[in-house]
């Protein structure tokens, strides 16, 4: 995990601090950013956070490949998963789309798919903030009608101790309107221990009782507000 993470030094960064949390972040750049590929928004992928002599998160796929949609790290973010990008739907092949927080894609295939890697035609671009225990990232983008401000914003809360919220802003600047689903992937280690049987979940709400199928069938159980984990992932 160490020696791995030692790669961190390639990649844009910073690092934020508070009441014994510490987060590694990476940043985004066009030219050397950690991710820059098509599936994820490019901002605040935490690689690493520390706390209580435990570390979590880390790499989840080896060797990486900035450029290949799944190696994102950390808590990573998509808009648009369950319809199509804005301006996808009436775009011919070769043509330019919108896939909020990463920018500018070219068409290359007639139904959308995230793991599709689209070439990108221009990235948005970023402006970061950071302070000692926060970091804000903002990007605008205005294309064929289509235009919006994302704002996200990593925070180490004071209560509480330990943890840290993502705050989101999404407005419409422009004259399309917009529709987008939003989720947080959570690729989750903890002191550089793969996902297996003797990992558990708690869910804040009563889920009944059945088995995982979507994507990793037979990997998983729910019983009751428990996922309870079967296997290595």
């Amino acid at each position: 995990f160490f020696g791995l993470l030692s790669q961190s030094m390639d990649f844009p960064k910073t690092v934020i601090e508070k009441n014994g949390l510490s987060l590694l972040i990476y940043l985004p750049d066009a030219e050397k950013g950690f991710y820059r590929s098509s599936r994820f928004e490019w901002s605040g992928m935490i690689a690493r956070a520390e706390y209580g002599g435990h570390v979590f998160f880390g790499p989840w796929r080896t060797p990486h490949d900035p450029t290949i949609y799944e190696h994102g790290i950390g808590p990573c973010e998509e808009f648009g998963l369950e319809e199509d990008p804005p301006l996808f739907a009436d775009a011919k092949e070769g043509e330019t789309f919108v896939k909020i927080g990463v920018g500018l894609l070219k068409k290359t295939n007639e139904k959308y798919d995230f793991t599709h890697q689209y070439p990108i035609v221009e990235p948005g671009k970023w402006t970061v903030e950071t302070g000692a225990d926060n970091v804000q990232f903002t990007q605008s983008l205005s294309f064929q009608g289509v235009g919006y401000t994302y704002q996200k914003e990593i925070m180490i809360l004071d209560t509480p101790k330990g943890a840290f919220c993502v705050r989101h802003k999404l407005q419409n600047t422009g004259t399309v309107a917009i529709k987008t689903s939003h989720y947080n992937h959570a690729f989750i280690r903890i002191d550089d221990k793969p996902i297996d049987s003797t990992y558990e979940v708690l869910l804040p709400f009563d889920s009944g009782e059945h088995d995982v199928t979507i994507e990793h069938g037979g990997f998983a159980h729910v019983k009751n507000n428990r996922i309870l984990f079967k296997k290595a992932v």
